[in-house]
């Protein structure tokens, strides 16, 4: 009885936010980065096995060289079964929502009562970090949470085979992946003190990281470092100076936290949990703190703290288990009535964030914008198959099938077709200077909504 109402309370926040994405899809409203670049990936993985794509480093080059996700490959038969990109957007939710059940068995196993663990299960599915982070589309981040959870039951059995298989998942995520391996093998040594199972954990995920990070400066773009520049004095997006600055200037740390938008986010993180992951006086809990703090609040790019992107899934699962167990350490009364407390601000939250989002839905169906869309999928088939295209980034999605495909914002190379989106008025290129152009011939055009050229320069 408890898993068919946990798996109904999974459903609908599942098929809410897989109708919020399909349909954002639909209405071109999803960018190369990372709709485009991903759906061009699978399409690539379905016809040569291998993750390329020209989208993303505006060359044909496989995604591993920017990050190591072989993880995708889990989900890559059921986009040979249904290959669209509506099969990335709805196995996105798929995947996320199935954390509920090793999330579930993690409180069962803590002690929580059956109707206990079906709340937790609840504030998992409408936690904002979790249902927002869905709303950008497809990222290999969202294989963590349930590889995380997964990991921490096995940690909580003291189970090594399961640790062990569940860490190499982890690792095959994403190459950073293995940083939350580490944050919670310090917490097995020094807060479980499982000394044997948490050093093992430790070497293996520093020894992953140290590879992942240099086969990518080898083969690769290297890691993507710069992004926490503001930490590093040397401004070279070098990872060694994030460190020098973390030991030598902790003051200077905490200034990089407390940023006004950085208070916002964690309010929306730590505030609609009630602040529960932080009411501890077992100081070695605080060390599962350290991917939300490193990840989150220290750098300045924008994205790593928006609830709206996917660099939460990984923190936001281990702040979910840093509220059961502090939980578990109340009385049953107190417990109670704080998991009900706690769900209903997260429903409220996801409410006040989410619901909004519905609007895709409603732009969908609505006469005008239908027609919008189905003018621009009747321009869009004027492509050939086979033919190379540059478009613009909210048409990329939909052209992924095409073998050399590449983003107009960011590419100065010559195809065969060019496909612009004219919805905008704030566009960084003229159509004006496609229409007037001897180079370009007029394939379809569209006032407002869409053009296709065909470039007499390539000579097809």
């Amino acid at each position: 009885h408890l898993l068919s109402r946990r798996q109904r309370q999974m459903c609908i926040r599942d098929r809410f936010i897989s109708i919020c994405m399909v349909f954002r899809y639909l209405s071109f409203g999803s960018p190369n980065f990372d709709m485009g670049l991903f759906s061009q990936m699978f399409h690539y993985m379905k016809t040569t096995g291998r993750m390329l794509n020209t989208s993303e480093r505006d060359h044909l080059m496989s995604h591993m060289c920017v990050h190591i996700s072989p993880m995708f490959y889990t989900i890559l038969p059921f986009y040979m079964l249904v290959s669209s990109p509506v099969t990335l957007e709805v196995m996105q939710a798929v995947v996320i929502a199935i954390a509920v059940i090793p999330l579930c068995r993690l409180a069962e196993y803590k002690g929580m009562s059956r109707r206990a663990a079906l709340i937790i299960c609840i504030i998992y599915c409408f936690y904002p970090v979790i249902s927002g982070g869905c709303f950008y589309d497809i990222h290999e981040n969202m294989f963590l949470p349930v590889l995380i959870f997964t990991f921490l039951l096995y940690m909580e059995k003291d189970n090594m085979t399961g640790i062990l298989i569940s860490a190499i998942l982890i690792c095959l995520v994403k190459e950073d992946a293995p940083v939350f391996l580490m944050f919670i093998a310090l917490y097995m040594i020094i807060g479980k003190r499982m000394y044997k199972k948490g050093f093992i954990i430790l070497i293996l995920s520093i020894v992953y990281f140290v590879i992942a990070c240099k086969i990518i400066e080898i083969i690769g773009t290297g890691i993507i470092s710069d992004r926490f520049n503001n930490m590093i004095a040397e401004g070279n997006g070098n990872i060694t100076g994030i460190i020098k600055t973390v030991i030598n200037n902790p003051a200077y740390i905490i200034t990089q936290i407390m940023d006004k938008s950085k208070i916002a986010y964690i309010l929306k993180t730590l505030g609609v949990l009630l602040f529960i992951p932080l009411c501890t006086r077992k100081w070695s809990r605080f060390i599962l703190l350290g991917p939300y703090i490193m990840f989150n609040l220290m750098s300045d790019y924008e994205y790593f703290h928006s609830i709206y992107f996917h660099y939460s899934f990984g923190s936001g699962a281990l702040l979910i288990y840093l509220l059961i167990i502090n939980i578990c350490d109340m009385d049953v009364r107190k417990k109670m009535l704080m998991l009900r407390m706690t769900a209903m601000a997260v429903v409220i939250f996801f409410m006040a964030f989410n619901v909004s989002r519905l609007d895709n839905a409603f732009n969908y169906v609505d006469e005008n914008n239908k027609r919008v869309i189905d003018t621009m999928n009747e321009g869009l088939g004027t492509i050939p198959d086979d033919a190379s295209v540059t478009a613009t980034t909210f048409l990329c999605a939909s052209l992924s099938k095409h073998k050399i495909l590449y983003e107009l914002y960011y590419t100065d190379k010559q195809t065969e077709y060019i496909a612009l989106d004219l919805r905008y008025s704030d566009t960084y290129y003229n159509v004006s200077s496609y229409l007037n152009s001897s180079q370009y011939e007029t394939v379809y055009y569209a006032e407002n909504v869409i053009a296709v050229f065909k470039n007499r320069a390539t000579g097809n």
